[in-house]
């Protein structure tokens, strides 16, 4: 079923899906349509599910039962060019004179920045 015809049936508050500078799919369609309908949009993993936070590099091996290792980007063959992306990022916070958001989130102890894809990729590697 299309979002246009489940509109129809049942006008949802809000759609959620992920959305981060790794995934902006969204913006395409998703968004404007929504947009037009007067309808949310929630965001989740807007730390790229790891990348962001510096905690996925091209070394990583994730867990057999990791659903990541379903999703292209952590393909060994992407992993290279995305951790390349990351990288231009922390370089312009640092020209910049700050931190990415994901450095700020891991100081602040208030902060609930982290995705749950994050939170379980942290435990897997505290139980390895």
């Amino acid at each position: 079923m299309t979002l246009a015809r489940a509109v129809k049936v049942c006008r949802p508050a809000s759609l959620q899906s992920e959305y981060s500078m790794m995934w902006r799919a969204p913006e395409a369609q998703i968004m404007p349509f929504l947009e037009r309908e007067g309808i949310g949009f929630v965001p989740f993993s807007p730390l790229g599910k790891g990348f962001l936070m510096g905690t996925i590099t091209a070394s990583t091996e994730l867990a057999e039962n990791d659903f990541r290792r379903a999703v292209p980007r952590f393909e060994k063959a992407n992993l290279e060019a995305n951790e390349r992306l990351v990288a231009a990022v922390r370089e312009l916070a640092e020209e910049k004179n700050t931190a990415p958001l994901a450095d700020r989130a891991r100081l602040d102890p208030r902060s609930r920045a982290v995705d749950r894809a994050d939170s379980q990729h942290d435990e897997a590697r505290a139980a390895a």
